[in-house]
């Protein structure tokens, strides 16, 4: 995931883009910023669940991380 995805300002104007449709617009953040976070974390968990119940590993990696780095901190969990 992207940092910017699960590090919300408290508060403050931030620009968000519709994934479907490319809009942009700006939102006061602390009108929502507890239900993204919740839906988020519910999200995750969920992943989470599906991969351990299907037997996959899980590992949760930020978009700045590098690939190799990853790869090698999942070959120390297998």
């Amino acid at each position: 995931m992207d940092p910017g995805e699960f590090r919300l300002p408290d508060e403050g104007l931030i620009e968000v883009e519709f994934l479907e449709t490319h809009d942009r617009m700006n939102v006061d953040i602390a009108e929502f910023r507890e239900l993204y976070l919740q839906r988020i974390r519910e999200y995750m968990d969920e992943v989470r669940i599906g991969c351990t119940k299907e037997g996959a590993d899980y590992l949760l990696v930020d978009t700045t991380s590098d690939l190799h780095d990853v790869l090698r901190r999942r070959a120390v969990l297998s």
